[in-house]
Order: C-alpha cells, then sequence, then structure tokens
C-alpha cells in the first residue's frame, strides 16, 4: 500500500515533483480514500462488487478494476492512489477485501467535497502478508442500479477555491520564487521552450528511457530508480503524466536568471480540466533541460 495513504477530499490536482508533495487536498484523519465503486456490468450488491475487485487483481487487470470506479471529476492523485495501491495488491501478492462500517460524519461530510450518493459503507483492501487491520479503504454506494465506488465532489465553495489558485504566477511564486525576479524570457520562451517541447515529445511517444534520463526530477526518480524493475507501475507513472500535462500549452510568461530560468503555462491537461503551471528548467553546457514542474487545475464545472 502507499504509505501515509489518507482520507482524500477531492479537491485540487497538483504535483510538485521536486519535492513529491502531491499538493491536492488532503485531510490526514484516517487512512481512507474516499472513492466509489462502478462497474459496467451488473453490480446488484456489496458482494458482486468485491468480486468484481477480486478478479480484477487477480487478472492484474488495472482496466477492469478501473471500470468500477465513478471517477466523476476526480483528480489524478485520486487515479494515482488508487491504481498503485491495487497494483500492490497484484500476484504473487496477496490481499484481501473487507466490508466496514462508515461513520456518519464520514457520511455526510461538511466542508470543501461531498458525495452526490451517501456511502454505504467502505470496502478495506488489506496486506494479508503485513498483518493488522490497517489497508486502503473505498467508500462504495448504489448509484442507480449498481454498486460503485464514488468519489468525493467539491462543493461549490471549494471549486470556487480551487479555481481561484489556479494561476500559474501563483504557483510559480511557491516553485521557484527567485526566478520570476530573472531577466524576462522572448515571448515564444526560446530555448526552454525547445526543450519542454522536447519534453512533451518525449510523454507523447511514451519514452521512458528519456524522462529517466531528461526529465523532471522526479520523473527520473520514477522511471529510472522507483519503477524501473516495476513494468506496472512505470505504465500507470506514465499515464498519470499524460493526465496531468498539458497538451498545448500556451507561453504565458517566462524569466531567466543566471543558469536557471521557469516558464508560466497554461491550457487543457489531459483530462480537459483547465490547468496552469510553471516549469523549470536549467542550463548545463549551453543545452536548457526541464528540471521541475508543478500544475494546478479545475473540472468544467461551469
Amino acid at each position: 500500500m502507499l504509505p501515509g495513504c489518507s482520507t482524500f477530499y477531492l479537491m485540487r490536482n497538483a504535483v510538485n515533483r521536486k519535492t513529491m508533495n502531491w499538493k491536492t487536498t488532503l485531510v490526514l484523519t484516517s487512512s481512507t480514500l474516499f472513492l466509489g465503486l462502478g462497474s459496467a456490468n451488473a453490480i446488484e450488491t456489496p458482494t458482486d462488487l468485491i468480486e468484481k475487485l477480486k478478479a480484477a487483481i487477480a487478472a492484474k487487470n488495472m482496466q477492469a478494476a478501473s471500470k468500477l470506479v465513478e471517477w466523476g471529476h476526480a483528480p489524478i492523485p485520486a487515479y494515482r492512489i488508487f491504481k498503485m495501491s491495487l497494483a500492490d495488491c497484484f500476484p504473487p501478492a496477496q490481499c484481501k477485501i473487507e466490508v466496514v462500517e462508515m461513520s456518519a460524519e464520514h457520511k455526510n461530510p461538511q466542508g470543501d467535497y461531498k458525495f452526490s450518493v451517501v456511502p454505504e459503507g467502505e470496502l478495506k483492501l488489506i496486506d494479508s502478508s503485513v498483518g493488522g487491520s490497517d489497508g486502503f479503504s473505498m467508500p462504495f454506494a448504489k448509484v442507480g442500479t449498481e454498486y460503485k465506488i464514488i468519489i468525493g465532489e467539491p462543493t461549490e465553495a471549494g471549486f470556487a477555491q480551487t479555481k481561484a489558485s489556479v494561476d500559474a504566477r501563483k504557483i510559480a511564486e511557491e516553485l521557484a520564487p527567485d526566478l520570476l525576479t530573472g531577466e524576462a524570457l522572448p515571448a515564444d520562451g526560446g530555448g526552454t521552450a525547445a526543450a519542454y517541447r522536447d519534453y512533451l515529445a518525449a510523454i507523447a511517444r511514451n519514452d521512458t528511457n528519456f524522462l529517466a534520463q531528461h526529465g523532471t526530477e522526479g520523473d527520473r526518480y520514477f522511471f529510472g530508480t522507483a519503477y524501473k524493475s516495476n513494468p506496472t507501475k512505470a505504465a500507470i507513472n506514465l499515464d498519470l503524466i499524460r493526465l496531468e500535462t498539458i497538451k498545448e500549452p500556451t507561453i504565458k510568461a517566462g524569466y531567466v536568471k543566471d543558469n536557471r530560468a521557469v516558464l508560466l503555462v497554461s491550457g487543457a491537461n489531459g483530462q480537459g480540466w483547465t490547468t496552469e503551471g510553471a516549469v523549470t528548467f536549467v542550463r548545463e553546457s549551453n543545452k536548457w533541460t526541464i528540471e521541475d514542474k508543478t500544475y494546478l487545475s479545475y473540472p468544467p464545472l461551469s
């Protein structure tokens, strides 16, 4: 299981690859990811849902498992936690699934998120080899005629807060505030934009070797070390990068200071969400390469 997986209050889609911190609104109160399950076939009882999930895990079929989830407006970290946790249970690992009760407080949260359907309980995925009762918990409910894992949706106030944070300059102020005092780059971004295009092209062609050598610090760690011998997690990570990445970025501004630079970018990510971000670069031997990136986005909720 992913260490520190906690109650997930769906709000913000943001990843700081340099610090390895996923800047999604997380409330560290319990070992629970607030999701809800969904299926393409008839799933009339919680037991049916468990059997479908067990079958997907046994077959190492992430696509089938994902179809059990009513994703709604789930941000990318929700996909990451769900898929990485399930991948940890793929054979030869041995996991069990239990139904556990949810408190009234968790069923009807007050704050920045809400459930469109009140959960009936949670499915807890437990690694049997570890022992104990800790695990990855997923609230479920009957949505229409079938049982599904459901994800908390932002309230109007939560959505407004998230939308206000999606600002490339604000993001750059957190990622690399010193670079904003540098010299302005050409409107087209110059050499940094060329390096950014090379990076995006590598993602588009599934070139994990390029990312392991010339990607962000996070890319180099995951593809070059952590998932180098784990093709399942490497594939999941690449899919998530494609989702978060702005496909056709607009350069809003850029600044250079000594051998580092930052681009402020905007556009639609792989989910189709409105996205803004900051991308930093480092120049070595007169060549720019990507260093780090942070994106924030919001879904089309009007």
